[in-house]
């Protein structure tokens, strides 16, 4: 287990133990970055507090990945990154490999906002809830009860098996 302080707490992680490995940041503006390469157990994070803005990012491996986003997880080639509701911000890389990213956002409005980067390769995005809401557009955001979830440098996106095609998707 990982706690930070009081006040605004960086915390990076390269590796986890078969166990697992529980961060706390605390109270503050916390940012996390979480390497999957080398996860052999879970990392969980917890924020025990709702106050400040608290982010994730999350990096793949250089190769081909498979990662699939809730608004509880993120999975990476069978590695996970679990968080809970007081996650605000969420960032997601691919690498330079061809990821398949597949995404499930939450119509209850927990979801923290979401941004997907493809990085390099040829990566395609699936996003598997069709909920009230849902504004694809060509911007690279997809509207959901009041949160996004962006992407940039994915070539491939599907909603709810309807496929958007676009030329080198390339979006802020």
């Amino acid at each position: 287990t990982i706690n930070g302080e009081a006040g605004d707490d960086t915390i990076t992680v390269n590796s986890a133990p078969s166990t697992g490995l529980n961060l706390s940041g605390g109270a503050g503006d916390d940012s996390y970055v979480v390497n999957f390469g080398s996860l052999s157990g879970t990392v969980t994070i917890v924020e025990s507090s709702d106050n400040g803005t608290d982010s994730v990012t999350l990096n793949a491996t250089p190769g081909n990945d498979v990662v699939t986003v809730t608004d509880s997880q993120t999975t990476s080639s069978g590695r996970t990154v679990a968080y809970d509701a007081n996650l605000e911000v969420l960032t997601v890389s691919g690498g330079a490999g061809n990821d398949q990213f597949t995404a499930t956002p939450s119509a209850s409005g927990v979801t923290p906002i979401v941004t997907l980067d493809g990085s390099g390769g040829s990566d395609s995005l699936h996003i598997t809830t069709a909920v009230n809401g849902f504004v694809p557009t060509t911007t690279g955001t997809v509207a959901v009860t009041g949160k996004n979830l962006s992407y940039l440098n994915i070539e491939t996106v599907t909603v709810h098996d309807l496929p958007l095609a676009f030329d080198d998707v390339t979006s802020t």
